[in-house]
């Protein structure tokens, strides 16, 4: 029985992997839907530690090349680019980093997701742009920022990034005000800091929703949403790009509703081509409001080992 290990590999120490494993490993970094079908004795392989972000969603088309298939295991907490409804009906167990107990020794997503919010509240991309424009002291007034001391900020989703995000900003001296829909998680804070979606709407600065993605919260950030923030206020979103409903954020942009915004990741992200068609992409390359990542808040080499690692061994318990 073999596995498929097609997740990034250059930092990767393969042959302790490969000890590590009492079944056979190929090592093939796969991105694209063509690199899929182009993969010999597809057959052969029992199990895959998949890429965390290709270009394309493993799906029936692509289930139907490995017949023999029984576990696949991703080194990402979400699992959009997995069509869970095939796999069940093959019965192939997924298991992603939320099963393991790694996940909370890794903090580069939520390191990330504060540098986006301390570059979208100092105006880090108009400052960048200014110099390369020729400017230095004569732009003041259009890059004052605040202090982040002087804000609220809105978590929406409590979980790990959730919980590292409100120590970052307690030690800055912001007012942190948090929701999510398990109790259980928010029971140990002062009541001050938590809150309904609705009143850390109200009265945020800056609203940031680190959610796991699930039927219940896709599209949640959609026109109410945006309505109920304050004016001028911020919105940040690293989670999925399906959180998110991005006609709404782009008129809320537009509008002046939100003064700034910063995404890592973006809608149909897994289909080729999608940055030419996506409106808020146009809008970034014209307005310096909006700041645009490629999805790399996991992307460290810390993090990524960690994943990788984590992710085999959930693979082989399995197996």
């Amino acid at each position: 029985m073999k596995i498929l290990f097609s997740a990034p590999t250059q930092f990767l120490d393969l042959i302790k992997l490969q000890k590590s494993s009492p079944f056979e490993i190929n090592f093939h970094e796969i991105r694209t839907q063509k690199e899929i079908f182009e993969l010999r004795n597809k057959e052969e392989f029992y199990g895959w530690v998949v890429n965390p972000c290709p270009e394309f969603i493993i799906d029936e088309s692509i289930l139907d090349l490995f017949q023999n298939m029984r576990v696949i295991t991703t080194p990402s907490t979400g699992k959009s680019h997995i069509e869970l409804s095939a796999t069940t009906k093959r019965d192939i167990v997924v298991r992603g980093l939320l099963e393991s107990n790694v996940v909370s020794s890794i903090t580069a997503s939520s390191e990330f997701t504060f540098m986006l919010c301390l570059n979208a509240v100092r105006k880090a991309r108009s400052s960048f742009r200014a110099v390369i424009d020729g400017h230095w002291r004569d732009m003041e007034h259009e890059l004052r920022g605040r202090e982040i001391r002087e804000l609220t900020v809105g978590i929406i989703g409590f979980g790990r990034i959730g919980c590292n995000l409100k120590k970052y900003f307690d030690s800055m001296g912001a007012k942190v005000v948090v929701f999510d829909t398990d109790p259980s998680k928010t029971k140990e804070l002062d009541r001050e800091n938590c809150g309904t979606v609705d009143q850390i709407l109200a009265q945020s600065d800056i609203v940031i929703t680190p959610v796991t993605l699930s039927e219940t919260n896709e599209r949640m950030a959609n026109a109410q949403f945006f309505s109920k923030m304050k004016q001028g206020s911020i919105f940040i979103n690293t989670s999925r790009g399906d959180v998110v409903d991005e006609v709404a954020l782009l008129r809320a942009l537009e509008s002046g509703k939100l003064s700034a915004c910063a995404l890592d990741v973006l809608s149909s992200e897994n289909k080729p081509n999608f940055l030419n068609d996506n409106p808020l992409v146009k809008y970034s390359q014209n307005n310096d409001n909006l700041i645009l990542t490629p999805h790399m808040a996991g992307l460290t080499f810390d993090s990524e080992i960690k994943a990788q690692t984590a992710a085999l061994k959930l693979l082989l318990e399995v197996m």
